[in-house]
């Protein structure tokens, strides 16, 4: 089977498969309680008639509250979390005669993507474990669109990258193992990253144990896996493509838009799937948001053209374009009125402020004016400017410069719980376990800060031992008299020595940008509406490390020697797999583990077409700047 025959409608049939198989192996009517969170990634794949023309009577999505009992089977299909475990054992427990009386198989757990051993444990606790009855079900790639699938796992970031937790990356290593299984085994592989290299490792136990894929001519070339923190800083950024930006206004779930009373102007909201089917869509997905509206009133004039010519439309033509066309222009022009009231709603919310936001992001990554990019952030938080988007211009901030100086992480910190609240603490010390906002070490031979490697350079390169001002002073004072001509003297030159070892823990971020030409080089004259690379996915102002690495790739066959260079100093390690010696077909997957936004599909998709290539982009989740912050946060709601 070719890549171009494995439809996103082909994984959506698999994942169907295996959910209408754990179902019937539930036998009689039954009532399904569903994790919200997979509420509409289920409806993608399934749907509720599916689920009825299999026994399921009702539907409901799981709540705290303890159902209604009824004489049918009880069904829960959840995500592995002990939340929601603890939820069902409660609702469980306070039914006892009810399910005990039906016996064990009343109520049944359906775990997706798969059991843990904590679940597990804490339905043993419960004593739940011998009333329920346990099932997995892994759901497989979502096709959000024909260039983008991803698994629904935005807990994955979370899971592995702060808590460390591995439990997740097997599942994803299935799913891309089925995807080579259907599609013949890919002849190079590419990954960077500490859960890159697990998922690259499952793949050659799967092979293994399973054997070679039935497909012998390969249909994809290349796959290559890359981390989040790979790339934090094109996470943060605000992203400045039509589908990114409308990601960061509005929150699009699972490929869904919904805008509310206020966008539309009517008395009830409007939902939208957003998928390239809808030819308004597919046009300005991956535009910058400046070249939108030429296209859409475009749009709206070839619409008014073809509303004219009906007028002149005799009967039976008339009676043709209502059999084949009528539904597909009606369909265009909702489409194209909630569009344009999306762009408009937009250009209301984006005000100054957003527009002093974007200037101060720009100029962190250039690295320039970083005294007044503090100033700024100490304002915001003045201000009381929404939380997050201060803490990505915080992380920001931390990233450019390998850490904040000692001084000033204090008194950010200090000025953030202030403004925004002392719970936040918890948040700030996730996020310095992240490496995304992180202290420089402050004295002389000093060792790393706890927690994972920083998103930019890892424990041997971007966080070793500093000197700082105090400890160079100290050091110099201890040369002997008469080397130095005096105190004054030695201070001036303990600041030049500081200053020199601040410029060398700033250079692992600034090295990166360089060899990889993350900074396009005509920020001043560049061209939105045609872009000559993927740094128009911010303005010109930065490339995504994926876009840079793709790029090389399809170039020049692999990573070459600037690439490895830069390679060195991101976290994780670097692995190549030539599994056989066909030629690679020009078609790629690339997979992003912990997420990708908009603006780097549309960057990948960019650098692929411009190099006559067909690339699918994977991904555990669709994310934006503040989704990824909120997932680290002690209390989502607070954020």
């Amino acid at each position: 089977m070719s890549i171009q025959a494995l439809s996103g409608e082909m994984l959506h049939h698999l994942s169907r498969d295996q959910l209408v198989h754990v179902l019937e192996t539930i036998h009689g009517t039954k009532d399904i309680y569903i994790d919200p969170v997979l509420m509409k990634p289920l409806d993608r794949v399934a749907g509720a008639t599916l689920l009825r023309n299999h026994g399921v009577d009702k539907i409901f999505k799981l709540e705290r509250a303890a159902p209604p009992m009824s004489g049918r089977h009880r069904v829960y299909l959840v995500r592995p979390n002990l939340v929601l475990v603890k939820y069902i054992c409660d609702q469980i427990n306070s039914n006892a005669d009810d399910t005990g009386g039906g016996g064990r198989g009343q109520v049944h757990i359906v775990f997706t993507p798969k059991i843990l051993h904590a679940c597990r444990h804490l339905l043993e606790e419960e004593g739940v474990l011998g009333v329920a009855e346990l099932h997995q079900y892994a759901l497989d790639f979502v096709a959000l669109d024909a260039d983008l699938w991803s698994l629904e796992m935005p807990e994955l970031y979370r899971d592995f990258f702060l808590d460390g937790c591995t439990a997740l990356l097997e599942p994803v290593a299935r799913a891309v193992w089925r995807l080579q299984s259907l599609c013949g085994l890919i002849p190079r592989i590419h990954a960077h990253g500490r859960a890159a290299q697990q998922v690259v490792s499952l793949l050659e136990f799967f092979r293994s144990e399973l054997g070679e894929p039935r497909v012998t001519e390969p249909e994809v070339g290349h796959l290559v896996v890359l981390d989040r923190d790979v790339d934090p800083a094109a996470a943060l950024l605000s992203q400045l493509t039509y589908a990114g930006i409308v990601d960061e206004t509005f929150g699009v779930k699972c490929g869904v838009l919904e805008l509310g009373a206020d966008v539309t102007g009517t008395e009830k909201s409007v939902k939208l799937m957003l998928h390239s089917k809808d030819e308004v869509y597919r046009d300005i997905r991956d535009r910058h948001f400046s070249a939108v509206f030429p296209v859409l009133r475009q749009r709206a004039k070839q619409l008014q053209q073809a509303h004219s010519k009906r007028q002149e439309m005799s009967v039976e033509q008339m009676k043709g374009f209502i059999q084949s066309q009528l539904r597909e222009v009606q369909a265009q022009h909702m489409s194209l009125g909630t569009h344009i009231g999306a762009c408009e709603a937009i250009m209301k919310r984006k005000t100054r402020s957003f527009e002093e936001q974007l200037r101060a992001e720009h100029s962190i990554v250039d690295g320039l004016d970083m005294r007044e990019n503090l100033a700024f952030i100490e304002q915001n938080l003045a201000r009381q400017s929404p939380p997050l988007a201060t803490l990505r211009l915080m992380c920001l901030y931390s990233i450019a410069q390998g850490g904040v100086p000692s001084r000033e992480y204090q008194s950010l910190v200090t000025q953030f719980v202030q403004s925004h609240g002392f719970h936040h603490l918890v948040t700030l010390h996730n996020l310095k376990r992240l490496g995304l906002f992180t202290e420089q070490a402050g004295g002389f031979g000093s060792g790393p800060a706890p927690g994972p490697p920083p998103a930019v350079g890892d424990g041997q390169h971007g966080r070793s031992g500093s000197l700082g001002g105090g400890a160079a002073t100290r050091l110099l004072s201890q040369l002997p008299a008469g080397v130095l001509g005096g105190g004054r003297q030695t201070a001036q030159l303990a600041q030049k020595v500081a200053q020199s070892v601040n410029l060398a823990r700033q250079s692992a971020f600034k090295t990166v940008t360089r060899k990889l030409a993350l900074i396009p080089e005509s920020s001043d004259n560049y061209d939105l509406r045609t872009p000559p690379d993927a740094g128009y996915v911010f303005s010109g102002a930065y490339i995504p490390v994926s876009c840079a690495l793709l790029r090389l790739l399809l170039v020049e066959g692999s990573w070459g020697a600037a690439a490895e260079a830069a390679l060195r100093l991101l976290p994780g390690e670097t692995v190549r797999r030539r599994q056989t010696d066909a030629e690679p077909p020009r078609v790629v997957l690339l997979l992003l583990l912990g997420g990708v936004t908009m603006a780097e599909v549309a960057g990948l998709q960019q650098v692929a077409r411009a190099l006559s290539h067909r690339l699918v982009v994977l991904t555990t989740a669709v994310v934006t700047g503040n989704t990824l912050l909120e997932g680290v946060a002690r209390d989502r709601a607070a954020v």
